[in-house]
């Protein structure tokens, strides 16, 4: 559920970043990514993580974005029910992104069917390929999402993979995840 989970979460923040207009948006959006990813990793940790050219190149960009950012580290980007309501997924916030948070840190209510059983044996457990389909739409999301920036798969080709997964999703998942035919998402 955590893969699935990050998955969701990079899917909102790649649509977040590249599906802002105008131009300017998508800019500032990803330098406030980036300052924020950098800024979050420990100062001890870069050494051991990046060559020292790196930490240099990574430490001047940071520094120069950070300069137009607020000072309070926390309002440099949006929390999450912030990015997936400014995408219009507030539906998938509520449906998807909260079971998963909760199934992620253990929400009480989650398991409380595997408490009720006395035998471990008796615990419910999904197999494993039940998330990773689940998390197969958020996959194509983030892909398509850095497709649409930087043209890595031919959009024919990505049509194809999605049309693909629709029918897997068809035949073992839910129903609808994917509208349409693979002629309208081509990047």
């Amino acid at each position: 559920m955590i893969l699935t989970r990050h998955l969701l979460e990079l899917s909102a923040q790649a649509l977040y970043i590249v599906g802002a207009t105008p131009p300017e948006t998508t800019q500032d959006r990803a330098r406030r990514f980036l300052a924020k990813l950098w800024t979050g990793i420990p100062e001890e940790a870069r050494d051991d993580l990046l060559s020292a050219e790196c930490v240099d190149a990574w430490a001047k960009r940071a520094d120069e974005w950070t300069l137009e950012l607020t000072p309070n580290r926390r309002a440099r980007w949006p929390n999450f029910r912030e990015m997936f309501e400014a995408n219009g997924m507030g539906a998938a916030y509520e449906e998807d992104y909260r079971y998963l948070s909760g199934a992620a840190h253990g929400s009480p209510w989650l398991e409380l069917g595997n408490y009720m059983h006395s035998d471990n044996a008796d615990y419910r457990q999904e197999p494993i390929w039940v998330p990773l389909l689940h998390a197969s739409r958020y996959y194509i999301a983030t892909a398509w999402c850095w497709n649409v920036r930087f043209a890595l798969i031919e959009g024919y080709i990505f049509s194809e993979s999605i049309d693909e997964l629709s029918a897997v999703r068809a035949r073992y998942g839910k129903h609808g995840d994917f509208d349409g035919g693979g002629e309208n998402r081509s990047a």
